[in-house]
């Protein structure tokens, strides 16, 4: 028997080189970032030299063992799809969902929930796990690192979705999301059980329309086609939601026999189709909307969205403890927490942080830093005596300054620009302008002249939101060395089954008091 998928050795003992199309058997001891299981193997060579390998097994959990195919090995990392599990996690479960599972080109494999053949209890215990091992790498006190905040149910809490048109496996139509590893095909998905099933209902429309109508789905790279996505986004407060269809903006889109597309004509057909479904379902009407993507090489990719009749933005209540619910607009091509349950732990664990830090009657002057529509800094306003949110998208500041009408903050101002420029232009990176800064970059997180500019102000306070770990655990680095400590730190699992993980962090300066 070959020793290398003898099961009763050392676990992950390699003898030569793992090679594409092997099959081995592995002892999962971790998880990967992205998800998968981890593997870590030692590979002994006949002159007795080691050499550490990691094999990545997506859909594998932590103490399984595994039987493997290797899929690529490279840089002393292997990529391997799993075959079977011969010793199941404790935490494993059987996955609700039919798509749920390694790719089988016959209906498994969304690649969107990754971790849900595992108990929504372990993936959180998990997440915490990983967030707090960065946190004290990067010299955080583990003592200031609260237990991690979950949602009250790990399924159905999505506002928003983007479906992709295109061909299955068998080379049919499908309306769904791509399998792992898969940048052209896409798997049909009927019921996601991250959206509410209602809302679900608008892909069948989709698919019936597409097929009756014989509309081809866009080709990446081949410059033809026409449909490309459907969104759906809804409100859970209000009941409103909303489908925008995306659409390849050729200048003559054609079917597969060459008969040209009235773009126009089918968006009005499309739209009037959905009217007619969702009224004899009885589900409310939605707000429709047609972008139009215009890519082309050597161009600057151009997406226009306009509203198909009526179409208003919808309106969001966030509830916060303490105020009342906040009030947003969502403009089609706005962001917002796609999880509002999840937007309600994260805004309300920034607003607990923000009230339980303030002296009694203070009203703190307050920066929001990558603001986007204004959400985060407004769940602050009612106890602030300013509040100034800079945002990079022109259209997500006007939305900022709509939802501060809507909530009556009269003390907020918003600007449109790169974070660091706009603080610099507006003299507001001067020390002491600010008493707390509030932080919500991108993934990559801040860059080096935010940075900059948040230690010029030197405000007591700094509230960071980040959906990263990786990236906060780096900022971590120049703010501890500027004289900032963590006070307290909170992980939330805003997106179960996947290996996303949200943390809020409140640094102070060495004069604060804990």
């Amino acid at each position: 028997m070959n020793p290398d998928l003898d099961a009763s050795g050392p676990p992950n003992a390699w003898s030569r080189r793992p090679q594409p199309g092997e099959e081995r058997v592995l002892t999962i001891d971790g998880m990967a970032d992205n998800g998968a299981g981890l593997a870590r193997a030692v590979l002994t060579v006949p002159d007795g030299s080691q050499f550490n390998w990691a094999a990545e097994v997506r859909h594998a959990l932590p103490g399984e063992e595994v039987r493997v195919r290797i899929v690529r090995a490279r840089r002393r990392r292997a990529e391997c799809e799993l075959l079977e599990v011969l010793r199941p996690s404790p935490a494993r479960v059987v996955p609700p969902c039919v798509h749920a599972g390694p790719y089988d080109g016959a209906g498994r494999g969304c690649g969107g929930c990754m971790l849900q053949a595992m108990d929504p209890a372990a993936q959180a215990a998990s997440k915490a796990a990983r967030v707090a091992t960065l946190l004290t790498e990067a010299g955080v006190d583990p003592a200031v690192i609260e237990p991690i905040t979950t949602l009250e149910s790990p399924f159905r809490y999505r506002n928003k979705m983007e479906f992709s048109f295109g061909d299955d496996y068998d080379r049919a139509p499908a309306l769904g999301l791509h399998p792992s590893g898969m940048r052209f095909e896409i798997l049909d998905v009927p019921d996601c059980h991250l959206l509410p099933a209602w809302a679900m209902a608008a892909t069948g429309w989709a698919r019936a329309f597409r097929r009756d109508r014989e509309l081809p789905h866009h080709e990446e790279g081949r410059g033809r086609g026409w449909l490309r996505t459907l969104t759906i986004r809804l409100a859970f407060a209000t009941g409103q939601w909303s489908l925008d269809l995306c659409t390849a903006d050729a200048e003559a889109p054609s079917r597969a026999d060459g008969t040209p597309i009235d773009a126009e004509a089918e968006v009005a057909a499309w739209a009037a189709y959905a009217r007619g479904r969702a009224e004899s379902a009885g589900i409310v009407a939605p707000n429709l909307w047609w972008t139009r993507h215009r890519a082309r090489r050597g161009e600057r990719t151009v997406r226009t969205t306009v509203a198909l009749g009526e179409a208003q933005p919808l309106h969001e209540e966030v509830r916060l403890s303490g105020r009342a619910p906040l009030a947003l607009e969502i403009p089609p091509a706005a962001f917002f927490q796609p999880s509002t349950p999840g937007a309600e732990r994260i805004y309300g664990t920034v607003r607990e942080f923000f009230v339980d830090g303030l002296a009694a009657g203070q009203a703190p002057r307050v920066l929001d830093l990558y603001c986007g529509t204004g959400s985060v800094g407004l769940a602050l306003a009612d106890r602030s005596a300013s509040l100034v949110g800079v945002e990079l998208v022109p259209s997500a500041v006007d939305a900022a300054r709509r939802n501060a009408a809507l909530n009556g903050a009269t003390n907020a101002e918003f600007h449109a620009g790169d974070a660091a420029k706009v603080l610099v232009e507006q003299g507001f990176d001067q020390p002491g302008a600010f008493d707390v800064v509030v932080v919500d970059p991108p993934r990559a997180g801040l860059s080096a002249a935010a940075i900059e500019a948040v230690l010029a102000i030197r405000a007591p306070r700094l509230l960071y939101v980040s959906c990263n770990p990786q990236s906060l655990a780096c900022d971590l680095g120049p703010l501890a060395a500027a004289g900032y400590r963590v006070r307290r730190a909170r992980a939330v699992d805003q997106f179960p089954h996947s290996p996303h993980v949200e943390t809020v962090v409140e640094v102070v300066g060495a004069g604060t008091t804990s």
